[in-house]
């Protein structure tokens, strides 16, 4: 196999010139856009619970009872609090999504990984005298299942992100 380099030096030299100044503001360009779609495919997630179709499940007549009560929550009750941007100095750009801590991160950890909550006492307690929520007596936990929204979201937009990187670097 043989390299035959047909350019002259000067054209090789304004090749590689032009690529030395494209590249920072494409790779710019690339971190803006990646935390872009991952917020979106995040928020698309969480809007549709997952579901192929984007409708959520239906509530509970328990959820349906506090909601009632308390008033309801907004939406997943961490899609407002999404923060996307893009952090730029001298030497670099990041793109990056995320959730503030508080409320929103514990609410988010749930949604992603699922838990599970023993039920107390004072639980049901709780739960009679404030919403007439009864449990049985057998039930000693709540399950909450893994939904895998943050997770899904960020192996998509990886594959999303790889695209347009090969995009970018293709001039």
């Amino acid at each position: 196999m043989k390299l035959k380099i047909t350019s002259s030096l000067n054209g090789l030299t304004a090749k590689l010139s032009d690529i030395k100044e494209k590249v920072p503001l494409r790779g710019a360009e690339w971190a803006e856009q990646s935390a872009q779609t991952l917020h979106s495919l995040y928020q698309a997630h969480l809007t549709g619970q997952g579901r192929p179709d984007g409708y959520p499940p239906s509530l509970s007549p328990a959820t349906l009872k506090i909601y009632e009560l308390d008033g309801e929550p907004d939406g997943s009750g961490i899609r407002d609090h999404i923060e996307y941007g893009v952090l730029r100095d001298y030497h670099q750009v990041v793109g990056y999504v995320g959730i503030p801590l508080g409320k929103p991160t514990m609410i988010a950890k749930v949604q992603n990984d699922g838990c599970v909550i023993p039920v107390t006492d004072a639980m049901r307690g709780f739960l009679a005298a404030r919403y007439g929520i009864y449990l049985r007596n057998e039930t000693r936990h709540i399950y909450i299942p893994p939904r895998h929204s943050w997770d899904t979201s960020v192996m998509q937009a990886k594959l999303q992100s790889k695209k347009l990187a090969d995009q970018i670097l293709h001039f």
